[in-house]
C-alpha cells in the first residue's frame, strides 16, 4: 500500500492516536442510542444447548462469521465504505488514498479480530424468538442476571456488552458524524504522521469495527439483541475451540466459564418455549435445574399459541 501522504494545516495542534480512542462510542452516545443495560438478559436456545450452557456452567461463543445471520458484518462494512467513499468524492487526492487504505485496513482489523459472540435479548417471552429456535424441537429461554454476568474478573477470558443498533437512520447519522470527526481528526494530524502510517490506519480501523460489530439490518429489529462479544487473539489460550450443531451444520464455538465458586452461572429464570407439552416439559426443566444446581431459578412455561 502507499504510505500516507499527509496534508495537514500548518499551526494546528497535534493530535496522538489515543485522541480516537472512545470517538465511536461518543458518535454512539450524541444520537442517544444506548438505552440502560436491563437486569435480565435472555438467550433462546434448543434442548440440546440449554443442557450444554447449564449442564457444563459454560456461555457458548460462537465466531461471527457462523452466526445464523452471517452477513451480518458485511452489512456495516458495505455501509461506512458506502458513506465515506461519498464523503470524501470531492476531496483531495490524498485524502481519498487515504480512505480506500482505510476501508482495506477495516476489512482486515474485523478479519484479524475475530470476533465471537454470546447473543442476548432484552425480552424473554418473544414469538419470533421462539419460532426461530423452535423448529421441531422445544426451545428455552435463559434469563442471567445482566451485571453478573458483565463482571469480567468471575469468568475464564473477558467479553464486553453491547447493544445491537437496529434503526436505519440512526446508523446513518452515527457513521456520519464518525466519519465527520474522523476527517477533522485527520486534518490535524502532525506532519510526522507520515512515518506512522500504519498506526494511525490501524487505530482508525479499529475504531470503525467498534461500530460495524454494533449496527444490525433492521429487518432482525424484533430480536432485540445485546450480545458479549470477546476476540479468538485475546481468548485463544484461555478456551479450546469446540463444534456444536445447529442450523448451518457444525459450527465452532468457545466456551466462557466461571472461575469463582460457585459454578453455576447466574441464571435468574429459564421458560420452556410454546409447546403442546408445556407442562410436562416444565416438569422435566426443574427436574434439571435442581440436579445442576439451579434449583432458586424461576422457571415457567410460555402459553403463547405457535403454529
Amino acid at each position: 500500500m502507499p504510505t500516507l501522504e499527509h496534508r495537514a494545516t500548518r499551526g494546528k495542534k497535534n493530535v496522538s492516536v489515543s485522541g480516537l480512542g472512545t470517538m465511536a462510542l461518543e458518535c454512539i452516545g450524541e444520537f442517544n442510542a444506548f438505552s440502560p443495560r436491563p437486569d435480565v438478559l435472555w438467550h433462546y436456545t434448543s434442548s440440546e444447548g440449554l443442557i450444554g450452557i447449564l449442564g457444563q456452567h459454560s456461555l457458548r461463543f460462537s465466531e461471527a462469521p457462523f452466526l445464523n445471520d452471517g452477513s451480518e458484518l458485511q452489512y456495516g462494512f458495505e455501509m461506512f465504505s458506502y458513506l465515506i467513499r461519498t464523503f470524501v468524492a470531492d476531496k483531495d487526492d490524498a485524502l481519498r488514498d487515504y480512505v480506500e487504505q482505510l476501508i482495506h485496513g477495516v476489512d482486515l482489523t474485523l478479519e484479524k479480530l475475530s470476533s465471537v459472540v454470546f447473543c442476548m435479548c432484552s425480552e424473554p417471552n418473544l414469538l419470533n424468538q421462539w419460532r426461530d429456535y423452535g423448529k421441531d424441537v422445544v426451545p428455552y429461554c435463559i434469563g442471567f442476571n445482566s451485571a453478573e454476568i458483565t463482571n469480567t474478573g468471575n469468568f475464564s477470558f473477558n467479553s464486553y456488552l453491547v447493544e445491537i443498533i437496529y434503526d436505519y437512520d440512526t446508523q446513518m447519522k452515527i457513521f456520519n458524524r464518525f466519519i465527520w470527526r474522523l476527517h477533522e481528526w485527520y486534518r490535524k494530524l502532525p506532519e510526522s504522521a507520515a512515518s506512522d502510517a500504519d498506526q494511525y490506519l490501524a487505530e482508525a480501523a479499529a475504531q470503525v469495527s467498534t461500530l460495524i460489530l454494533r449496527f444490525k439490518n433492521s429487518a432482525f429489529a424484533a430480536e432485540r439483541e445485546w450480545r458479549l462479544i470477546s476476540h479468538i487473539p485475546e481468548i485463544r489460550s484461555r478456551s479450546e475451540r469446540k463444534f456444536r450443531s445447529s442450523s448451518l451444520g457444525v459450527v465452532p464455538y468457545y466456551e466462557l466459564k466461571r472461575t469463582v465458586n460457585p459454578r453455576q452461572l447466574p441464571v435468574t429464570a429459564v421458560f420452556v418455549g410454546p409447546s403442546p407439552y408445556g407442562k410436562i416439559s416444565h416438569k422435566a426443566l426443574r427436574d434439571f435445574l435442581d440436579v445442576n444446581g439451579y434449583g432458586s431459578a424461576m422457571s415457567n412455561y410460555s402459553t403463547i399459541p405457535i403454529r
